[in-house]
């Protein structure tokens, strides 16, 4: 998603704008990622015991920001699937004879 968006701010109108959002939406999930993955890391430093006394009774029941980001991935590459069916977003180059 990332990249698609990243290609879609080189395009004029709502393709740009479908890519700032795109842009954006992916760098706080990566961001999001890194942050937990520091989190767990700073944890284990000081023991797995910490660690798992942490994460205790904690299961996988509120699951609300991964159907978030798949909602918003969804939503994204629907956007995206419909500005290329309709031809909005095309190659702009002219073609060399």
């Amino acid at each position: 998603m990332l990249f698609w968006s990243v290609a879609f701010l080189h395009r004029p109108a709502i393709p740009k704008t479908l890519g700032a959002i795109g842009v954006g939406a992916s760098l706080a999930t990566i961001l999001v990622v890194v942050v937990g993955h520091v989190v767990i890391g700073v944890a284990a430093l000081f023991g797995l015991q910490s660690l798992l006394g942490a994460s205790a009774g904690a299961g996988l029941a509120d699951l609300t920001f991964v159907n978030f980001v798949e909602r918003l991935f969804a939503a994204w590459s629907g956007a995206a699937s419909w500005l290329l069916w309709r031809g909005y977003i095309r190659d702009v180059a002219t073609p060399v004879i």
